[in-house]
Parts: C-alpha cells; sequence; structure tokens
C-alpha cells in the first residue's frame, strides 16, 4: 500500500492515513501479507503472462487529481467485510493499526463520504462494517480490473501473434 515513511516518491497508495449500512456477509478473503521491502509477492496487478510480450497495468481512482482507492484500499476494505475489525485486518495485511486507519481515513476524506460505520456487534464491543458505498467501491473496482484484464489479454494475444510473423 505505498512507500515507507520518509520516501519522497508518491505512489497511487501511499497516502497516510452516511448511509445506513445493513452487515456485510462474511467472507473468506485471503489477504496478501507485505513482503519485508514493503512489495507484494507473487504476480503484479494486471500482469498477464504469454510466450512473448506481457502488459501490466495498475489501476487506481483520483477526484480532483488525489488518489482514494487502489489495490491496497481494496484489500483494506474486503478485510473489513472479512473480519469485522479494522486491527485483524491490518494485522493479516502485515500492517500497522495506524497505517490502516490513516488510509480509511483519507480515502473517505478524499471522497467526502464514509466507507464503514460501527454496529454492535455480538457479545461485547463493536464491528467494522462497508456502507453501502463501501460495497459499491469494492464492487466496481473488481469488476473494473476483470474488465481490463480481459483488455489486457486480448491485446496481448494480438501483439504476440503479430510479433511471432
Amino acid at each position: 500500500m505505498g512507500s515507507a515513511a520518509g520516501k519522497a516518491s508518491r505512489t497511487p497508495n501511499s497516502a497516510p492515513g452516511e448511509a445506513k449500512a445493513t452487515p456485510a456477509p462474511r467472507l473468506k478473503v485471503r489477504l496478501r501479507p507485505r513482503t519485508r521491502a514493503g512489495g507484494r509477492r507473487g504476480r503484479k496487478e494486471g500482469a498477464i503472462s504469454m510466450a512473448g510480450i506481457t502488459i501490466h497495468c495498475k489501476l487506481w481512482l483520483e477526484r480532483d487529481g488525489q488518489i482514494f482507492f487502489g489495490r491496497g484500499r481494496l484489500e483494506l476494505l474486503q478485510g473489513i467485510m472479512a473480519y469485522g475489525s479494522l486491527a485483524e485486518t491490518a494485522r493479516h495485511l502485515g500492517m500497522s493499526y495506524r497505517a490502516a486507519w490513516g488510509r480509511l481515513k483519507t480515502s473517505e476524506s478524499r471522497l467526502g463520504l464514509k466507507l464503514t460505520e460501527k454496529i454492535p456487534a455480538r457479545g461485547r464491543g463493536q464491528r467494522l462494517v462497508l456502507t453501502p458505498l463501501g460495497q459499491a467501491l469494492v464492487a466496481d473496482f473488481l469488476a473494473i480490473q476483470q474488465q481490463v484484464g480481459q483488455f489486457l489479454r486480448q491485446h496481448e494475444q494480438t501483439l504476440n501473434q503479430k510479433l511471432s510473423q
């Protein structure tokens, strides 16, 4: 979700960090922990691998030139949907609670709308759930990723066919 504190470069998810919602269904989500250097393990977002050319693409959403949503925020909201807790989500993502809270609050302030809300939990305490806007943002971002992936695969095949002739 961005660069380490103190770095001057800005990546799409490097920013620090009211509609009534019904509780989101519990989902099993496999969150990817950070590597030691802060990067991600495995394939890059939007990378399509074939013999020859590979096209890479990184998606993020901006408002007034400021990034408010990308892969890192997606993982954060998916974790909240799965665990109902920002602390638990942060732990599974291998980041501090403060960093997770800061990223969530930054996205909400840049949008001017709430993405999460607290509801009473069974027993004691509270549970964090996504607002309808937060749920829609996750669903729409996943749909965009899927469509971009199809586009990349299509054009990658075309490029590889042209190069193999």
